[in-house]
């Protein structure tokens, strides 16, 4: 009865794993500082985002984007539906601008 119960109970954490391993992990995908290094834009992409993808892909998927402070504070976030468009960061002294969006304040 203990066996089983041990069994049972790492077999439920196996699955609570997978299933944080599919929906919830990210890795840094990419990130770029301002020059005077107060504001940092950080790219967050899923590990697992695809069950399924095409042929060239399945590297790519969702992910999200943030502007952080020098405290590390997030100060705004997006969710991206491919990490891979984010690209041509311009820094501004009240914003930084780059692809998909077209700046934030």
């Amino acid at each position: 009865m203990k066996r089983r119960y041990w069994l049972v109970l790492a077999a439920l954490m196996l699955l609570g794993l997978g299933v944080y391993v599919q929906y919830f992990a990210e890795e840094l995908a990419f990130q770029a500082e301002r020059p005077d290094g107060a504001y940092r834009l950080v790219v967050y992409r899923r590990l697992h985002p695809l069950s399924f993808a095409m042929p060239g892909g399945g590297s790519d998927g969702p992910g999200r984007v943030l502007v952080v402070d020098r405290a590390g504070h997030t100060l705004h976030e997006e969710a991206l539906e491919q990490v891979s468009l984010v690209s041509d960061v311009v820094w501004h002294s009240e914003e930084v601008q780059f692809q998909p969006f077209q700046g934030w304040s």
